[in-house]
């Protein structure tokens, strides 16, 4: 039995709260991670990539925190999910505090991309870009 968009994104968070990482036996091997705080950023792919940016975001930052504040199912293969960050950039010592969204995107089962998106903006379901336009769910 298949597991469903909710159970499937369930089951990576969990992973996450528990070990910071995800659960790979539910992830395509081809899992794209978009970052679209900036406007250069590398898609990265697979589980390399994705661990090369969490290794860019320690790294850029000294303190870090990622809050988990709500989630809301967009269709039967995307989730998305909303997060408080508070940070210290490690050179610049500028706090931070914003909330920002991914979205998940399943494929027949397991995660098959993910977009992280900065600065969310719930009353209009999009998201601030660095060159100030808005994203926005499609």
């Amino acid at each position: 039995m298949a597991l469903t968009v909710a159970e499937l994104i369930g089951r990576q968070l969990a992973a996450l709260d528990e070990t910071g990482q995800l659960d790979w036996s539910l992830v395509r091997s081809d899992c794209e991670l978009h970052d679209h705080e900036l406007l250069d950023s590398p898609v990265h792919r697979g589980r390399e990539g994705w661990k090369r940016w969490v290794a860019d975001c320690r790294q850029a930052f000294g303190d870090y925190s990622l809050e988990r504040c709500g989630e809301l199912e967009v269709d039967d293969s995307r989730v998305l999910t909303l997060h408080r960050l508070r940070a210290r950039g490690r050179a610049s010592g500028v706090e931070l505090e914003r909330t920002d969204a991914q979205l998940w995107t399943f494929s027949e089962g397991p995660l098959a991309r993910m977009d992280y998106y900065p600065d969310y903006r719930a009353d209009e379901r999009s998201w601030l870009r660095p060159d100030g336009s808005r994203a926005r769910i499609s």
